[in-house]
């Protein structure tokens, strides 16, 4: 047990990593573009700057390391299974159509769409398996 929480730390490490090098080419970007509209025009530097701020984050985020569960082998992004990404409690409501899926344990919610992450996910949400003290 022990050692999947230190394989999974090292990946959580290296994914933390690359989200905050994404926010740092997400934060380019922005300024670049806000400082285009202040000056008025597009000067080609600020053009640049901005296609690079770009670029560093589509490459961040395409060689970001998968998050898998190292004990179930499941992708660990958001709450399909019956535990809470939380407190590891199996304490997730059923989804039902519209509605948020909450846990009567730690009394979050998390949304339903398929893109959206959960942002303190500590155990798995399949197999309960303590992942990150810090949560991802």
């Amino acid at each position: 047990m022990a050692d999947h929480r230190e394989t999974f730390s090292s990946i959580a490490y290296r994914y933390r990593r690359f989200e905050r090098i994404a926010a740092c080419g997400a934060a380019l970007f922005v300024v670049s573009i806000a400082l285009s509209f202040a000056f008025g025009r597009v000067l080609t530097f600020l053009a640049i700057t901005a296609f690079l701020g770009w670029l560093i984050v589509v490459s961040a985020l395409l060689a970001a390391p998968k998050l898998i569960c190292p004990g179930c082998q499941k992708a660990i992004y958001r709450p399909e299974g019956d535990w809470c990404p939380c407190c590891g409690e199996r304490s997730l409501n059923k989804l039902i159509l519209l509605s948020k899926r909450a846990c009567s344990n730690c009394r979050r919610s998390f949304t339903n769409r398929s893109k959206s992450r959960v942002p303190c996910i500590r155990y798995c949400t399949h197999c309960s398996s303590y992942l990150d003290e810090k949560g991802l």
